[in-house]
């Protein structure tokens, strides 16, 4: 019964871990590689809205350029956002996981919204320029009062959600950590218990069944070399007292044969 409680209870850690960690593998593989994508996303996000920003500078600069057809181009490139869309799933997922920080998740989702918002300002302002070149009027002004303060805009918050996404690798790594530490303590509680029951079962297996088997043994060498009678007695109530009563009244017999025999 002991060996069968201790190999239970050690089963049922293993059972236990092989869970945890195939979850925290699983969990941490997905969250790690969107953390990176994320990073990478950002970044890809300010080269996009650069490149916007050279090109309608070119516009403004190079009459040869069709201005209609770049101006289509750029408001008919959807790169931005799949990658904002890309950068807000994560998050979502993020958000739905109980072993991350809710709160720091809560505040990239806000500065996904702004970053989108003002995108859309960004494109509603480009298509302005059209209408400006159409009406033969050289846009400057508009491109310093304009433009480049949304543009200047957009990318100081598309920079708040790169700095936010480093932090939130971080602070990510830092709850993966406590939560793998946690996932242990199951499995470190079965094992200190199944050690514990291995050593009371040992002192239990010496007190009740080796010891008595040990004196029982001595008891007999002793008959065997001395003649002397069994006097060992057990007071517990199992199968080693039937054993040591057996071998008391084995004795008892065999010196009653050798008394007769020498008779």
């Amino acid at each position: 019964m002991g060996f069968v409680i201790v190999g239970f209870i050690l089963l049922l850690s293993s059972l236990i871990a092989i869970f945890e960690f195939y979850t925290m593998r699983n969990t941490v593989s997905r969250i790690v590689v969107n953390d990176i994508d994320n990073i990478n996303s950002t970044a890809e996000l300010v080269d996009i809205t650069e490149s916007y920003n050279r090109r309608i500078i070119a516009l403004l600069q190079d009459t040869s350029i069709d201005v209609k057809s770049e101006i289509s181009a750029i408001k008919s490139d959807k790169t931005f956002f799949k990658n904002l869309d890309t950068i807000r799933k994560n998050i979502e997922f993020y958000y739905s996981n109980k072993l991350l920080n809710r709160t720091l998740d809560r505040t990239l989702l806000n500065i996904v919204d702004s970053v989108r918002y003002t995108y859309f300002a960004h494109i509603y302002h480009i298509a302005q320029l059209q209408n400006k070149v159409d009406s033969a009027f050289v846009p400057y002004d508009w491109y310093m009062e304009t433009f480049f303060p949304n543009h200047t805009k957009l990318i100081g918050h598309i920079k708040e959600l790169s700095k936010d996404s480093h932090e939130a690798f971080i602070s990510h790594s830092q709850s993966l950590n406590e939560s793998f530490r946690r996932s242990l303590m199951p499995c470190i509680v079965a094992v200190v218990i199944g050690i514990i029951l291995l050593f009371l079962f040992n002192y239990f297996l010496n007190f009740y069944f080796l010891s008595p088997l040990e004196k029982i043994t001595k008891g007999i060498n002793s008959y065997i070399v001395t003649k002397r009678s069994y006097d060992y007695n057990l007071t517990s109530d199992d199968e080693m007292q039937d054993l040591n009563d057996s071998v008391r009244e084995l004795i008892t017999e065999n010196r009653k044969l050798i008394k007769e025999k020498n008779q």
